[in-house]
């Protein structure tokens, strides 16, 4: 969450903050509608099936180029 551009984040242990950000969205449909439209689009973006499939790849190329590296620093000593 962004913010005040995809939601509304408040600190932990706070209701009294939290309910205020609540009545804040419940009182204005306009600005509700903007912060929903914002996550929507920020979700598809940045967590869609193929660019999370092409960060989990990478990150197993990376482990397994480190696990490599680090059995050949291994064989050398």
């Amino acid at each position: 969450v962004v913010h005040d551009d995809t939601g509304l984040l408040v600190p932990c242990g706070r209701p009294d903050e939290m309910a205020s950000a609540l009545l804040a969205l419940i009182r204005d449909r306009r600005r509700r509608k903007k912060l929903a439209r914002a996550a929507a689009v920020r979700a598809r973006e940045h967590f869609s099936t193929d660019r999370v499939a092409r960060q989990f790849e990478t990150l197993y190329d990376e482990l397994l180029t480190a696990q490599t590296e680090s059995r050949q620093d291994e064989q050398d000593c």
